[in-house]
């Protein structure tokens, strides 16, 4: 039956499958057999010292537990509520606790990172370990509607990168050898421009500018203060996911008034955005699908829906579905020349950024030409995808090689 299939769709597959997904194959299954090697005496200090600085955290309500935290920010704290549940309740999410300066939130907060580190991250990793010190990942090719790769098993695409989170020194080079990473330079955001083909924002990547200095200076802010180049940086992804002004209005805690003069000002800047999303829109509500610039197609049956919410949900994901997913085919296709042409093993991908394992002399030299080479695989409407390189000991303490 699978060959009768075959025989019947195999002349009217996209172009991405022979170019992209079946080359793919072969790279994805070499880095689950390589693995990538763990320190194990760290790993079992880590496990001890989360459940150690977990007993540590008194609270004198459980953490977990969404009437219970109601009943303290909403009750005991009196805080009037600003988000709430799609039941109506007052939201107790993340984006909330972290905008309350009280001691016992900041201590809420603390233990479900620390539960979650342990839990979901250190936990499985104890349990992954195999007998030659390594963990060999699964990696999925067609788990995300978006064309993303994810991994399982443990899943190593969510490790923590917080300032304060340090589990990444758990991921080491054996001896004789160093890590060398590879990430992409704000590449949603330039496959943004990219496909926007919006001017000024191409004149900013293409001059080596700094687009979130920019976007400040357009909103009428500081580019020099750090908190305002921060909410810059904010409102740049949030307008590259689709978010309109609701959605900039609960992240900065400002009247919906001002979020829409915030969005009036960025598209004032940056016409060719709007130009962009109402395109888009349009076309994906004629035929329920979009498509990345390789070819990737997404149905979007949400705008069927007859619930707006899921209508607008699915607008949103309209816009950003082509922006993420052609990123995600850029990093690919530089995964497949690097496996066929290129020695050094590949050990993991976590979106934008890919991790190898090279001979220690060669490692700096490998990190140079991989900085001046893969810039030259792809490039969109004139849009280059700069990368920056490092080389470390370990996946957290790494060095931006610059030279």
């Amino acid at each position: 039956a699978t060959y009768l299939l075959w025989e019947k769709w195999k002349d009217k597959l996209p172009a991405h499958f022979w170019k992209i997904d079946m080359p793919l194959l072969n790279v994805l299954m070499a880095i689950e057999d390589r693995g990538i090697a763990i320190n194990p005496k760290l790993l079992g200090g880590f496990s001890e010292g989360l459940e150690k600085a977990l007993k540590d955290i008194d609270l004198s309500f459980n953490p977990f537990s969404n009437p219970q935290l109601q009943a303290y920010i909403y009750g005991v704290l009196g805080i009037e509520p600003f988000k709430f549940t799609n039941t109506g309740q007052p939201s107790v999410d993340a984006d909330v606790l972290e905008t309350i300066d009280d001691p016992v939130i900041k201590k809420v907060l603390e233990y479900k990172e620390l539960y979650q580190e342990k839990n979901t991250y250190v936990d499985n990793y104890v349990k992954r370990l195999t007998i030659d010190g390594r963990i060999h990942p699964e990696f999925k090719q067609c788990s995300t509607v978006t064309g993303r790769l994810s991994s399982a098993h443990p899943n190593l695409q969510n490790v923590p990168t917080s300032e304060h989170s340090t589990m990444r020194q758990l991921f080491i080079a054996p001896v004789g050898k160093q890590l060398v990473r590879v990430d992409w330079s704000q590449l949603e955001l330039r496959v943004f421009a990219a496909l926007t083909q919006e001017p000024e924002m191409l004149k900013v990547f293409q001059s080596g500018g700094n687009i979130h200095k920019e976007t400040a200076l357009a909103l009428g802010w500081n580019p020099d203060d750090p908190e305002k180049y921060k909410d810059a940086k904010t409102i740049n992804f949030l307008m590259l996911y689709g978010g309109g002004a609701w959605k900039i209005s609960q992240e900065f805690h400002i009247p919906i008034d001002q979020a829409k003069e915030c969005i009036k000002q960025y598209f004032h800047k940056y016409q060719g955005i709007g130009t962009y999303f109402e395109r888009v829109k349009a076309e994906a509500h004629e035929t329920k699908k979009v498509s990345n610039y390789f070819g990737r197609v997404r149905r979007m049956d949400a705008l069927y829906a007859e619930d707006w919410r899921v209508v607008q949900q699915g607008e949103r994901e309209a816009i950003n579905t082509p922006i993420q997913g052609t990123a995600a085919e850029i990093v690919k296709l530089a995964m497949i020349e690097l496996h066929y042409k290129s020695s050094a093993p590949m050990i993991l991908v976590v979106h934008d950024e890919l991790l190898f394992e090279v001979d220690e002399p060669q490692a700096k030299e490998y990190a140079r030409w991989l900085r001046d080479y893969l810039p030259t695989l792809t490039k969109i409407s004139g849009v280059e995808f700069p990368v920056e390189v490092s080389v470390g000991r370990n996946w957290h303490d790494m060095k931006e090689v610059t030279k």
